[in-house]
């Protein structure tokens, strides 16, 4: 216990033991869309005496002397989210009929109407709304959600949490706030899908594993702050394989049952094939990207590890894991190439180093990008290169420059991301990248990741692009001195 929580505690028993009492101060609040303003009112406050703090459950804590020295100490579970730096108070010039308040500002964690200060029956009659500084152009939300009466959406809570995931090998849950809009829009087609994949259980013995579940972030605060819940314009549904202890993955929702379906299918079975030495190179041949791990056993805390990345990446590569006591290492194959190789005591526990190294070297070599791909290139935390590419132009010089650059991309792969974009669709980002002549294609850029405001880098190639281009020796020399200065 600190020195200054040691004070305070010491203060309020001797506060406790001596003539004054402990008693709940009287509360005013208001809002409007951003910020939460609330007033604490003291009769004959001491100033010297207030304490205002948020503590780790973004609970307001409140304690000050007051008449007659009572304690007036508050614990307030605010009924939302709150920024945690966003609290500043101060402390009214003239008292009113209540006392003298303390002025307190909180920002809110996500912008929107709140519908009670708190939930808890605790302080029923000491809470007034202060309509002086109410955003009365506020409108009510509605609250309803679709699952709350849905037969084949299962409602979780803290209390039930681990039960209900260790009971099915594959739960889909949708976490979310009662208030979202965007979450409204999507939640009629999450309950078609689990009235569909109920349906297909009754034929599909891998179907009859998942199950559909929703989470009221709001009410489960704490178990919406571990599972990192969020609320932003794309929503997203967790998905755990029957362990509670581990990671869930999150895909995206969509906006037609059939996708959904699709998406949910990539986490049938099991996350890790297990393999035999002798079955190794017949993986590696008949799928293009793979992950084998070689471990002693099960209980292996990389093998845990390797299981924990493998169900975050389904649908990315094939992983695979031989048991045996010789090899301690992560084999990567690429399409081809590989294998790229993972010491077990590189990563040990660390997932996010498996991952990353894993995420680094199994994209394609050079592909074309998609709005649809950014979100995978943002978890590369890598460099990326781009190609800009006229798709009516010269076929034979775009078939030396793809060699070229995919070459370039062998070389640094796991360094440096590389993509191609057609003249098309992208050419208007060429003069972000400050190249001399924007209208000549084939191009070459870096930016040092996949964000809009990233520091961008262009190759500015000889007067004549296809001279440069047509050239594969001189130009791949050229492109790897670029990539590896930048």
């Amino acid at each position: 216990m600190s020195r200054l929580c040691l004070a305070a505690f010491v203060h309020l028993v001797l506060c406790t033991l001596g003539n004054g009492k402990t008693v709940i101060p009287r509360v005013k609040w208001a809002q409007n869309k951003d910020l939460l303003f609330i007033s604490v009112m003291v009769r004959d406050l001491k100033a010297d005496t207030v304490s205002v703090q948020l503590d780790s459950e973004s609970d307001l804590r409140f304690s000050a002397q007051g008449k007659a020295g009572d304690e007036n100490v508050l614990r307030l579970p605010l009924r939302d989210e709150v920024k945690q730096e966003s609290l500043k108070w101060e402390i009214a010039a003239r008292p009113d009929k209540w006392g003298t308040a303390t002025f307190i500002t909180l920002g809110k964690g996500h912008a929107h109407r709140w519908d009670l200060l708190t939930s808890s029956k605790k302080f029923k009659g000491l809470i007034d709304k202060d309509w002086t500084r109410e955003d009365q152009n506020l409108e009510p939300t509605e609250e309803m959600v679709l699952f709350d009466d849905a037969e084949t959406v299962l409602r979780l809570n803290e209390k039930n949490f681990n039960k209900t995931i260790a009971a099915h090998s594959c739960l889909v849950v949708a976490a979310r706030y009662p208030w979202c809009s965007e979450c409204k829009s999507t939640d009629q087609i999450f309950l078609k899908a689990s009235a569909a994949a109920k349906a297909k259980g009754k034929k599909n013995p891998e179907w009859k594993k998942v199950a559909f579940a929703y989470l009221d972030a709001r009410e489960n605060k704490p178990l919406a702050r571990e599972l990192a819940v969020t609320c932003s314009y794309n929503c997203e549904y967790l998905i755990f394989n029957g362990s509670p202890e581990e990671e869930p993955a999150r895909i995206k929702s969509q906006h037609e049952e059939s996708k959904l379906l699709t998406e949910i299918e990539r986490f049938l079975g099991p996350a890790v094939r297990e393999v035999t030495s002798s079955e190794v190179q017949d993986l590696q041949v008949s799928n293009g990207t793979s992950a084998v791990g070689y471990f002693s056993s099960k209980d292996q805390k990389e093998f845990r590890s390797f299981r924990a990345v493998a169900h975050q990446m389904r649908g990315e590569l094939v992983f695979a894991a031989s048991f045996t006591e010789g090899r301690q290492v992560v084999e990567l194959w690429n399409d081809g190439e590989g294998p790229f190789t993972l010491k077990l005591v590189d990563f040990s526990a660390n997932k996010s180093v498996l991952e990353n190294w894993l995420r680094q070297r199994s994209l394609p070599l050079l592909q074309d990008y998609e709005w649809s791909k950014r979100e995978t290139y943002e978890r590369l935390q890598l460099p990326i290169a781009k190609l800009w590419y006229d798709d009516s132009g010269d076929e034979q010089l775009l078939l030396t420059v793809n060699r070229t650059v995919t070459a370039v991309a062998k070389e640094l792969l796991g360094r440096m991301a590389f993509v191609k974009q057609k003249k098309s669709m992208y050419s208007y980002e060429l003069r972000d990248y400050g190249l001399a002549n924007p209208e000549e294609f084939p191009a070459f850029g870096i930016a040092e990741n996949i964000s809009w405001n990233a520091r961008k880098f262009a190759l500015d190639v000889a007067a004549s692009t296809s001279e440069f281009w047509s050239d594969p020796s001189l130009s791949r020399a050229k492109l790897l001195e670029f990539c590896e200065g930048v």
